[in-house]
């Protein structure tokens, strides 16, 4: 009667609906389970004691051996209803497993669907990047629904195969898991796509503002009216200036990639005119910059170029005065010897002044070119030039003087050296020619002789002071009057 009673149990047909139906319904089965275990044993020790009884010739063998046979089909039965039983309410709970997954699948979706839905693009470079990895986040989340769908596609051919009646519904089911699925994918692809594209837009902002930044920075250093006081001072600035050109030439590559990306992004951009606008004030600034840099340029390079001519400039000024000084000497000689000297002195000057002369050729030249090429202080290397060359010229004037007078005094020397050497030999004679001793009438002809001698003496000597005579007197006048200046 247990195993009659069990029977009807499991043969009873019991449909499945929601969730609790179908948990009701195992844990029923699960109590017939258990109730089949305990059972197991009983149907054991029965087996046994019929085998038993008709082992012993038990007057009712026959009995016992067809009642035997029957309960264990009816526990056969029993067993085969269980499989069947079980297998049923595995399909029950794997369309209701089916049922749910479905749900699950789409609530999650939407869940998604919802937070790629957003039109936040971030207001700067750093929200969008926050943006970006939330988004990759989300991303991740979606890389494992691919292996879900396929499962689930898989519960749903069994629970097709069990139900064939359901087929339309679980196959329409699908068909919107699948069509939400993609749909949710091509979101994620847009959203992806507008992020890129937002991220994009907010470097090309931030970077060109950097670089905007920075142009107008160099521009600041580039348009300073500070130029270099001497050559040293000036061939640094020119040096920093070189150093900012390879700096300025660094930043090209990104003027050109910014330029680009601006390009890329006019066309789909939302904020296309602030973009066109961003272009043209690169392009703009970084024209300005290369101008500025070529202007100072420019002008640190006449700067270099005056300041190397002032150097020159200064150097054979001090040359001049230094020989202005030379020539302002008084000292023309107190003897031959000293007037002779100082005009071997003034030759040597005179050839060390050629050389003086070729430097102030030069200098002028360069002048010259830098007035020429339009040098920003053309005025200044003008008068420099000229004030050179004239210094230069009243120089040459005062050379000559002094050689003049220098000549005049050797020649006053020379005339009172002579003079005085003639004045001194014309006293000795005429102390000999005032002497009387002629009247004694004494060696007359040893007398005569010696007059004859002092004749001859003074016939050689004529020339001698004939040349004193002859001396200029103008290098006497010009020389007296040198001396009184």
């Amino acid at each position: 009667s247990w195993i009659i009673q069990k029977e009807a149990i499991v043969k009873t047909e019991e449909k499945g609906g929601n969730k609790d139906r179908v948990d009701s319904m195992q844990k029923k089965f699960d109590n017939f389970i258990t109730d089949l275990t305990a059972n197991s044993a009983r149907m054991t020790e029965i087996n046994n004691e019929c085998d038993q009884l008709i082992k012993a010739n038990h007057m009712q063998s026959a009995v016992i051996k067809r009642r035997q046979k029957q309960l264990n089909e009816q526990w056969s039965r029993l067993q085969g209803l269980r499989a069947s039983k079980a297998k049923s309410l595995g399909v029950l709970q794997n369309v209701q497993e089916f049922w749910r997954t479905c749900d699950e699948t789409k609530a999650w979706i939407n869940e998604k669907d919802l937070a790629f839905s957003s039109e936040d693009c971030g207001k700067d470079l750093a929200s969008v990047q926050l943006l970006q990895r939330k988004q990759q986040a989300l991303e991740r989340e979606l890389a494992p629904v691919e292996e879900k769908l396929s499962k689930l596609n898989e519960m749903a051919h069994q629970v097709m195969d069990a139900y064939p009646q359901d087929s339309s519904n679980i196959q329409t089911q699908l068909t919107d898991i699948s069509a939400m699925w993609q749909r949710l994918k091509q979101k994620a692809s847009n959203r992806k796509c507008q992020l890129e594209e937002a991220y994009m837009l907010q470097s090309f902002m931030s970077d060109s503002r950097d670089l905007l930044s920075w142009a107008g920075e160099t521009k600041a250093i580039l348009t300073t009216d500070e130029l270099g006081k001497d050559v040293t001072s000036a061939e640094e600035m020119s040096e920093r200036h070189l150093e900012l050109k390879i700096e300025i030439d660094n930043n090209e590559e990104k003027f050109e990639a910014l330029l680009a990306l601006g390009k890329k992004l006019v066309p789909s951009s939302p904020m296309s005119p602030e973009v066109r606008e961003r272009m043209k004030l690169l392009s703009q600034e970084r024209t300005a910059v290369k101008e500025a840099w070529d202007k100072r340029n420019e002008l640190l390079k006449q700067c270099t170029d005056f300041q190397l001519f002032y150097r020159d400039a200064e150097q054979v000024d001090a040359v001049t005065r230094a020989q202005e000084t030379f020539l302002l000497n008084d000292d023309l000689g107190t003897s031959v010897d000293g007037a002779e000297v100082l005009l071997k002195k003034h030759e040597d000057f005179e050839m060390s002044a050629i050389a003086q002369d070729e430097k102030i050729k030069a200098l002028s030249e360069q002048a010259n070119r830098l007035i020429q090429a339009g040098h920003y202080d053309s005025a200044c290397i003008a008068s420099c030039r000229d004030n050179i060359i004239a210094r230069r010229q009243k120089v040459k004037q005062l050379s000559a003087e002094r050689k003049a007078h220098i000549k005049a005094s050797l020649a006053w020397q020379q005339f009172s050296r002579d003079a005085d050497e003639v004045t001194a030999w014309i006293g000795e004679k005429i102390t000999v020619a005032s002497d009387e001793s002629y009247r004694d009438p004494t060696n007359l002809q040893g007398k005569l002789q010696k007059h004859q001698a002092f004749e001859a003496e003074l016939t050689a000597n004529s020339e001698r002071v004939d040349a004193v005579e002859k001396i200029p007197m103008h290098s006497f006048v010009f020389y007296k009057m040198a001396q009184h200046l």
